[in-house]
């Protein structure tokens, strides 16, 4: 039975999940300077963890910065979609019933698993890599509170002589 979301929806050829409408900003569909279209967290990983990001498509160098992501706008009648799957679900339920097929059930539920680890997959990679982010961070912090403290220590001393040569005079 062909997949009713392979008809209906284009996807992402980095995680492999559809472009949907309305989506959050970081899964919106972006096209890379090669003019392929890929999610805007998928694409903005790939490049952030790459020494040299090439497009899973075609091999071309991907943009070394997000700002060169150009935001696509995709259009799908939502209501004939969920409709079709409507109809997809109900003809595999009415199918298994009136076979008594449990194996089809199964498989049913073993190609949903298989998407669900596929979907989890995705995820980890996604918080490995907010990980990274945040671990930057934490050591940027530290190194502009030791510059802040050095700083403040200079200041403090400049204040220091600026007292002394004001009573001096």
């Amino acid at each position: 039975m062909p997949d009713v979301h392979d008809d209906m929806h284009h996807f992402c050829d980095l995680c492999r999940s559809p472009f949907l409408v309305d989506t959050p900003t970081a899964a919106e569909a972006v096209a890379v300077t090669c003019g392929h279209v890929f999610h805007r967290d998928c694409v903005e990983n790939r490049i952030a963890i790459s020494r040299k990001p090439l497009c899973s498509i075609c091999s071309k160098a991907l943009p070394r910065k997000a700002d060169m992501l150009r935001k696509v706008f995709l259009t799908y009648d939502e209501s004939e979609y969920d409709e079709v799957l409507q109809k997809e679900v109900q003809s595999a339920t009415r199918g298994g019933e009136e076979r008594g097929d449990v194996g089809f059930e199964i498989n049913q539920c073993q190609q949903r698993i298989e998407a669900l680890r596929e979907e989890q997959k995705f995820y980890e990679e996604v918080l490995r890599n907010m990980d990274a982010q945040l671990s930057s961070l934490h050591k940027l912090r530290d190194v502009s509170d030791k510059r802040l403290k050095r700083l403040t220590t200079q200041v403090n001393a400049l204040e220091g002589e600026h007292r002394g040569m004001q009573s001096g005079n």
